[in-house]
């Protein structure tokens, strides 16, 4: 089985320098093409005309912070907490534990007299 080789890129930039002169576009008219559009970064910070971006936005070291004041009041030395309740399954307040009633088994049939010869 032939190997095939593995290749990036096929065209290079001066390929497509080369097929775009071919065709009439130069760099002359690709430099006119983006003059003619007007600049979209005007206005704009940092990019455009509207100064440098400033390195530091939030004025940090600038001027000093005040103080931190701790938002909070302090807690209290003594607090009234509520009795636990430690009987949630109500061990020792209920009367009897539930007792399952029993399905699986059938009841008794009553045994074979004179009158129900058969016990059913």
């Amino acid at each position: 089985m032939p190997q095939i080789p593995f290749v990036l890129d096929v065209v290079s930039e001066r390929d497509m320098a080369l097929a775009l002169a071919r065709i009439g576009v130069t760099q002359q008219v690709l430099a006119e093409r983006l003059a003619d559009r007007g600049d979209a970064s005007k206005g704009l910070t940092g990019i455009g005309d509207a100064g440098s971006p400033s390195m530091n936005p939030m004025a940090i070291g600038s001027t000093p912070a005040p103080p931190f004041v701790q938002p909070n009041p302090p807690a209290p030395a003594k607090v009234l907490a509520p009795a636990p309740h430690l009987d949630a399954m109500q061990v020792s307040t209920k009367p009897a534990n539930y007792q399952q009633p029993n399905v699986i088994t059938p009841p008794a049939r009553a045994t074979a007299t004179v009158r129900n010869p058969m016990g059913l």
